[in-house]
């Protein structure tokens, strides 16, 4: 199995490539914001931090789509929690900000590497729902391209990072229950290995539910009750908007489809390009079901994974490097993403970065280190 890392990029100073990365996990931090508001989404997100503090049992004292860890993925502040979720944003995202950047150096062409980390930079940034959705399918293509990440340390992180993860947001954990199933059936890795990917996730789900006050007894009925909202969300939540954006999605997907298909058969055969695809489409329709069922915002969640994920099919298929069509296929796709989405304005970006730089290292100065 190739590692498709460019050697250009081994041979430079890491020191030249550190400014922006920096600002890459800056712009990802999505730190508390506001503390109430007139709407509704405010009200169950502060919920889910009261929750984790009282030890309210998942699937029992509430049913949700939310695990325990759920608070941590939204930017209600809550000051019994205020120091943890500083924490996570800071580790979570820095993780984030590594599994971009290494997905990064799969990408062949230099050009094709700056547009995909600049994308992300101003795509991804304060767009929760899509960033995670996008992380967690990368750590699961990552083991299948870069041979780096098929070592036993790293799966391990990823692993627990995984079951963390998963026990945020139920579709969290379906996406990385498949991340987790295409590593542990990815080629190359050593039986010791294969058999730490195993029992690592299943074994790190259930210690972090356990250490998060949670009943064991209770996980399947987190699972069971999840489910059952997830099974009426579509006829309960739908809401009906204007076709225009159905037909643009349904274009920039077929894009999609295509830029990712447009391989020798030969490539598309490989049993670590059959497991990517598989996860790429389990991604894509989980987005697709997220922002069509409710069409109004959440449309922009479906588009702007579909900015950056063409960049996904690109690191794990590869082929030649001079193919008209399938630069024209990923521009098309690109193009069409942003128009669905729609391009963030340049000051509320700029200003959404400076307030991460400075809040994200203002918090310190309030600790007192002469004790």
């Amino acid at each position: 199995m190739r590692d498709d890392r460019s050697e250009d990029e081994e041979g430079k100073s890491p020191w030249l490539r550190l400014p922006f990365f920096l600002l890459l996990w800056i712009g990802l931090l999505d730190l508390p914001h506001h503390i109430a508001s007139v709407g509704n989404d405010t009200s169950w997100q502060r919920c889910l931090g009261y929750f984790l503090t009282h030890r309210f049992q998942c699937g029992v004292d509430y049913i949700w789509t939310y695990g325990p860890l759920g608070y941590f993925v939204n930017m209600v502040y809550d000051a019994d929690l205020f120091w943890w979720k500083y924490a996570w944003e800071l580790g979570v995202k820095f993780a984030f900000t590594w599994i971009l950047w290494r997905w990064s150096r799969a990408l062949r062409a230099r050009w094709m590497r700056v547009m995909f980390l600049g994308l992300a930079l101003y795509f991804l940034a304060g767009s929760v729902d899509t960033l995670y959705l996008i992380c967690l399918v990368f750590m699961g293509l990552l083991p299948l391209r870069d041979a780096g990440c098929r070592a036993s340390s790293r799966l391990l992180a990823g692993t627990i990072l995984l079951a963390i993860l998963s026990l945020t947001k139920f579709t969290f954990l379906l996406v990385g229950v498949g991340a987790w199933s295409v590593v542990l059936c990815a080629p190359g890795l050593t039986w010791r290995t294969r058999l730490l990917v195993a029992m690592g996730y299943p074994l790190s789900l259930v210690l972090v539910w356990t250490l998060l006050g949670q009943s064991l007894a209770h996980l399947p009925r987190f699972v069971s009750s999840s489910l059952e909202v997830a099974r009426g969300y579509g006829e309960a939540m739908a809401k009906e908007g204007r076709i225009e954006p159905v037909y643009l999605g349904l274009a920039a997907g077929l894009c999609f489809l295509l830029f990712a298909t447009v391989r020798p058969f030969s490539v598309l055969r490989r049993r670590e390009n059959l497991l990517g695809i598989a996860l790429l489409c389990a991604g894509t329709f989980m987005v697709w079901k997220h922002g069509f069922i409710r069409q109004d915002s959440h449309t922009a969640y479906f588009f702007g994974f579909l900015v950056v994920v063409p960049f996904a099919a690109e690191g794990l298929l590869g082929g030649p490097k001079t193919m008209p069509i399938r630069v024209l296929l990923l521009a098309t796709t690109i193009v069409l993403g942003i128009v669905g989405r729609g391009i963030p304005l340049p000051i509320p970006w700029a200003s959404h970065l400076l307030t991460n730089g400075i809040f994200a290292l203002a918090p310190l100065a309030s600790l007192d280190f002469s004790r």
